[in-house]
């Protein structure tokens, strides 16, 4: 156009004036010293050759782009960057999602992970052969009834003063003094009451108090010089700090921790700890005697999907492992459409419409004959982002008969068996909390004692997550070791019998951007004088 504007006074362009153009030009660069640049790289204009007679047709082909009518070898720049999305999304993937951003992630000996196994418990191969061939197990699941009680739809958050809380408080380190002092009267051989002093009242003598750990450094790492101790007083707040140098010879506390110390405080103000006595006598709930056949148990933890996409390619893995196995229950803890996603906000459709999707699909995959239990995570989009966490909402018009949904924390029952469940990752929480010396390297073991001895699924206070300490405190309980639980977290995955309990982590179905593992578990029938864990329960940590 410029050049028909400066030399043909805005003629109309002719198949002779581009000749006349090109001509003129390439003169221009041969007298200024330039020489044409020949790019190695191939052209982003597309040429087509094709075989014409319309001389008019090939020399405009070396000027624009003619797309063949016929030719269907040729494709656009655009077809070859859109992935084809029948392919690339699944049941779960919203409708108003189109997965245009995903990138492809580099998976390292793919095909040889799925189904490995990586942790065995008990003898699962022969209680998995012994009943191959059994009948399906007629299923019941229901609220454990051992004292507490569960979150439900008309539980309110915030709904306390801060003083009910002090009191909840302090009703709770009474509580859990007062199980920690028979264990010492047990151990004494005494039948007395035990003599308890006040932490910040001078004495050289050896005296004994009860109260809280709690940190009052910065950070929310315990460690020597930030560990300090809230004596147990109703009426006046008692605060000293802690000094394990005489304390042989391991140190293991954290934030939160209820515990009766040992020692002397000389001015009043560095309490010098000598013996620190925080556990309990374990109360252990007894074996299922309702169980006429093997149960089959499968457990994952999410989250489902990748953080860069919608696909839920890895919830689809999970199912099809199910169908191939076919558990009689599968417990899934959340989260579904985790709040950490920014993609989620970005799709069209609603939230709640979708999880019903979500629900609709593992429904109908599982079958009729498996029930599936989806504990809540308050880390939800969908949810209530506070602990304890409201179970997920159904729609009741249209009901999954096979699936319950259950609160986070939670006790069910499982014909007779005991299962504890939560979503909230607490033990890599204790992990990062607490101030240990000497302890020994059994960290597992370490951090699931933590949550017996303190009679809480968590125990930390100030709590890392959003949390109501009125229901924590009437929902959130561990009175009564039950007989398996599961505590996801992104620690690595273990499957261990504690003080007679079966304690899952099965680590994360999507870990790292790739294939994580789930755990299975068969639960053969027994009587009510087992004890250790592996005698009726095995299982196997596998990836999907």
């Amino acid at each position: 156009m410029a050049f028909s504007i400066s030399h043909l006074e805005g003629a109309e362009p002719t198949i002779q004036y581009l000749i006349d153009m090109e001509n003129k030009e390439y003169k221009n660069q041969i007298r200024a010293g330039v020489k044409p640049k020949q790019s190695s790289k191939p052209s982003a204009l597309k040429v087509y050759n094709h075989d014409s007679d319309d001389e008019e047709n090939d020399l405009l082909g070396a000027y624009v782009c003619i797309t063949p009518k016929n030719d269907k070898k040729a494709a656009s720049k655009l077809q070859h960057r859109t992935p084809d999305v029948t392919k690339t999304t699944t049941t779960f993937t919203p409708d108003s999602y189109s997965p245009l951003t995903t990138t492809k992630r580099s998976r390292v000996a793919e095909s040889v992970k799925s189904g490995n196994v990586v942790y065995t418990f008990g003898n699962f191969m022969a209680s998995a052969n012994e009943s191959r061939d059994h009948q399906q197990v007629t299923v019941k699941i229901a609220e454990l009834k051992d004292g507490t009680q569960w979150i439900n739809k008309d539980s309110k958050y915030m709904m306390i003063s801060a003083q009910d809380d002090g009191q909840l408080i302090s009703e709770r380190i009474f509580n859990i003094g007062k199980e920690i002092t028979k264990k010492i009267l047990s151990a004494e051989g005494k039948t007395e009451e035990l003599m308890l002093s006040h932490c910040d009242v001078m004495s050289h003598e050896t005296v004994r108090c009860l109260g809280r750990i709690f940190c009052g450094g910065r950070g929310d790492k315990l460690d020597q010089k930030s560990a300090y101790f809230i004596g147990f007083d109703e009426n006046k707040l008692r605060i000293v700090q802690l000094d394990f140098s005489k304390l042989k010879p391991s140190v293991q506390v954290f934030p939160g921790e209820v515990c009766i110390i040992s020692g002397t405080n000389p001015r009043g103000k560095i309490f010098y700890v000598t013996e620190i006595h925080s556990e309990r006598m374990l109360e252990n709930s007894s074996p299922s005697t309702s169980l006429t056949s093997p149960l089959h148990l499968m457990i994952a933890s999410g989250p489902f999907t990748a953080d860069d996409n919608l696909l839920f390619e890895y919830l689809e893995k999970l199912l099809v492992n199910c169908q191939n196995n076919q558990p009689d229950v599968l417990i899934l803890t959340g989260a579904f459409l985790p709040m950490k996603s920014q993609l989620i906000f970005d799709v069209a459709t609603e939230l709640d419409e979708h999880f019903q999707k979500i629900l609709a699909g593992i429904s109908e995959r599982v079958g009729e004959n498996t029930k599936v239990v989806i504990v809540s995570s308050s880390d939800d989009i969908n949810s209530s982002a506070c602990f304890p966490t409201h179970p997920y909402k159904v729609n009741k018009i249209r009901p999954f008969p096979n699936i319950f949904m259950a609160p986070d924390p939670s006790i069910i029952d499982i014909n007779g068996v005991q299962i504890g469940i939560t979503s909230v990752d607490i033990t890599q929480q204790l992990a990062d909390a607490e101030f240990c010396v000497n302890a020994g390297a059994d960290k597992t073991r370490r951090y699931i004692n933590y949550l017996f001895h303190q009679m809480s699924f968590y125990p930390l206070f100030p709590p890392k997550i959003p949390t109501d300490i009125r229901l924590l405190h009437e929902n959130g309980a561990i009175n009564k070791i039950p007989n398996i639980l599961v505590v996801p977290s992104d620690m690595k995955f273990y499957m261990r019998d504690f003080n007679n309990c079966l304690c899952v982590n099965p680590g994360r179905v999507m870990k790292d951007g790739l294939e994580g593992t789930i755990a299975r578990l068969v639960i053969k029938p027994t009587d009510e004088s087992t004890k250790a864990a592996n005698s009726w329960i095995s299982g196997q940590i596998i990836y999907i």
